[in-house]
């Protein structure tokens, strides 16, 4: 540190707490008020914090230099003092206050001034270097390589589940193979999935989130991207772009956000995002005596989402959404739990006139597979004209609740249960408007509930080295207790009407890097023959 460094911050903290310097070698006030200036240019992020203590030491050096001892001058001689001593005259304490108000603000641009300088020819993180907006940005991100392998049970129907997603794409249907689904071959696969972010903190409370990732405009519940492709090059799709607003008790967020909602892969893909509005109003936290470890916050949160719009009509498809839960925090466990209710509206098929295709947007944009479906072409359609809608109104009322027990020490066990069932399922309704019940498949039956048991032990988050997380799972899903569009793509391969057990463990091999292995095996409830049992192999990577 050099001496004008030194001296304008040993006189900003003599005019902020001392009055003289001859009433004690160290005086506790003006060690106080120059460690507090110093913490003040380390906060501020000018003075680096492994500097901080040897600055104040060497000013207080300065204060502690004694004076030379010089002889009694003869009466009425001046007298000079040494050229390196340091002499502090009596001040009157207004004086000192209007000196202190006065000079403050030109010796802290003094101290800033010069310890940037010295920050500079010293290389001090090189503050200069970046402009004051780039400490507002962060990245963020993750890199997946997984191997599959899906094996298709002996038993399972040959060349009878259809690919709708495919035929109303191409507004056609044959025997061919390509028209309906793999039921019966074996298949591996190499896949990649990579997401990168960025987060801008806009002010204090407005947060500004982008996000891409891989995967397919065409599928939103995957991000995926299947390696072999003769080495060409594969796409990045606008993820995530969101403003985040947290003023205290309210989070609010629009644009293309992560699933605000508490749950589970029964109804939701992890990898799904919303396109819309949520807020979350949490105001009210009630703490036991021990607040460090007691806590409980309940919580509302309403969505509104667009899931189709459309120029030549008002009739757009809308998702709603409200739950109400809580969160409670009681000595090292938590036990979060939610009741929550899903209208769609607009989604389901409305049958064409005899020769017209004005009621085609009708029909969903994506399919998997379950829902129970209908042809709206003409009662009597050409065979090279079908389009599949769904049947039913979705009207989702569902119960959750996670119980994370931490009495074991660095091992969780964590409970999950949850309950969904659809309560727009209509029996007479669907039989009317599908000309006596003629769907795919049928017959026609009611099968609305879905239910999902999950047993986690080990480290509730994979980030340390040698963490390590065992699950077993199991689930069954009625075909229309939830649109198959959105659900797990990866239990039974995605779709409703399924039920089945899944098997996984984790390991971190380094920090935010593990390994994990899951086997899911599921059979169709009640359509024809269809067992399948997957594997999946993954390596994680996270930044």
């Amino acid at each position: 540190m050099n001496r004008k460094v030194l001296a304008t911050v040993l006189g900003l903290a003599l005019f902020s707490g001392w009055s003289t310097a001859a009433e004690k070698t160290e005086p506790a006030e003006l060690r106080q008020a120059i460690e507090s200036l110093v913490d003040e240019l380390v906060q501020q992020g000018v003075l680096p914090p492994e500097k901080s203590a040897a600055i104040v030491e060497r000013v207080m050096q300065q204060v502690r230099r004694p004076v030379p001892a010089a002889a009694p001058p003869a009466s009425g001689t001046p007298v000079e003092p040494p050229a390196d001593s340091l002499s502090v005259p009596y001040i009157p304490e207004p004086v000192k206050q209007e000196i202190i108000e006065q000079i403050r603000p030109r010796v802290r641009e003094d101290v800033v001034q010069n310890i940037l300088e010295e920050a500079k020819r010293e290389r001090w993180g090189m503050p200069d270097a970046f402009p004051a907006w780039v400490n507002r940005i962060g990245l963020f991100g993750d890199i997946r390589l997984r191997a599959q392998l899906d094996q298709y049970a002996d038993g399972n129907a040959t060349l009878f589940y259809k690919n709708i997603q495919r035929i109303n794409e191409r507004r056609s249907e044959t025997s061919a193979p390509e028209d309906f689904i793999n039921t019966t071959e074996d298949r591996d696969t190499a896949r990649l999935r990579l997401r990168l972010g960025l987060l801008a903190k806009v002010t204090e409370e407005l947060n500004a989130v982008a996000r891409i990732a891989t995967g397919s405009s065409s599928n939103p519940v995957s991000t995926n991207q299947t390696l072999g492709n003769s080495f060409r090059s594969s796409q990045l799709l606008l993820d995530q772009a969101f403003l985040r607003y947290q003023p205290p008790g309210l989070t609010l967020s629009g644009g293309r956000l992560p699933n605000p909602f508490l749950g589970t892969e029964l109804i939701w893909d992890e990898d799904l995002n919303f396109d819309g509005v949520a807020a979350t109003l949490s105001p009210w936290v009630w703490r036991a005596i021990e607040p460090s470890r007691d806590r409980f916050a309940p919580f509302l949160t309403l969505g509104a989402f667009p899931l189709q719009e459309f120029d030549l009509n008002r009739n757009d498809k809308w998702l709603y959404g409200a739950q109400l839960g809580f969160d409670w925090k009681f000595k090292k466990n938590k036990l979060s739990a939610a009741t929550s209710y899903y209208r769609y509206t607009g989604i389901v098929g409305q049958q064409n006139a005899p020769g017209s295709d004005l009621l085609d947007y009708t029909a969903p944009q994506y399919v998997q597979k379950g829902n129970t479906l209908y042809d709206i072409q003409d009662p009597n359609p050409p065979a090279d004209r079908p389009l599949y809608a769904l049947a039913s109104e979705f009207k989702e009322l569902d119960f959750i609740a996670s119980l994370d027990l931490a009495a074991f020490g660095a091992t969780h066990v964590i409970l999950t249960a949850h309950y969904v069932e659809n309560l727009g399922f209509d029996f007479a309704e669907i039989f009317a408007r599908t000309n006596g019940g003629a769907v795919y498949i049928s017959p026609l039956e009611e099968d609305t509930r879905g239910s999902y048991f999950k047993l986690t032990v080990g480290a509730p988050k994979l980030q340390n080295q040698g963490d390590w997380q065992s699950l077993w799972g199991y689930r069954r899903l009625g075909a229309d207790a939830v649109l198959d569009a959105f659900t797990d793509s990866d239990f039974h391969l995605g779709g409703t009407d399924a039920k089945g057990w899944v098997l996984g463990g984790s390991y971190t091999l380094a920090n935010n890097t593990w390994l994990s292995l899951r086997y899911l095996t599921s059979d169709a409830i009640k359509g024809p023959p269809l067992g399948i049992d997957t594997w999946q192999l993954d390596i994680n990577a996270r930044f």
